[in-house]
């Protein structure tokens, strides 16, 4: 079962960056889009939002058991990059730069995207 997560509504400040890294990688999809555009909607214009999630081809996401490090398992999200880019540009993002880094184990997907000013 999946932990429910608890979506903050109000926005008190505005940030030239915003770094999330390896965080947004254990919200469900839908979850994680919401806060892309909390993010967004928190950012300054042209502020930057720079953050990773995985990849696994033909993978939407699933529990891993952690290599016993927690003795427990733990829920990870899945991302394409086309899919990941599509997601930030209709959320009005742009410059986005998505690198797909990683090896046997794990393979990430690097992002870094700007806001528009235009999509305010």
């Amino acid at each position: 079962m999946l932990f429910q997560s608890k979506i903050i509504n109000v926005v008190y400040y505005k940030y030239d960056i915003i770094l999330c890294w390896a965080v947004l990688v254990h919200f469900k999809k839908d979850e994680a889009i919401a806060s892309i555009k909390k993010i967004h909607e928190a950012l300054h214009n042209d502020g930057a939002f720079i953050f990773c999630v995985k990849h696994k081809e033909g993978h939407e996401g699933e529990w891993e058991d952690y290599q016993g490090r927690i003795g427990a398992k733990r829920f990870f999200t899945y991302w394409d990059k086309d899919e990941l880019y599509d997601v930030l540009s209709e959320i009005g993002f742009k410059d986005i730069s998505i690198e797909q880094h990683g090896g046997a184990r794990a393979c990430w997907l690097n992002c870094c995207a700007k806001k528009d000013q235009k999509h305010l």
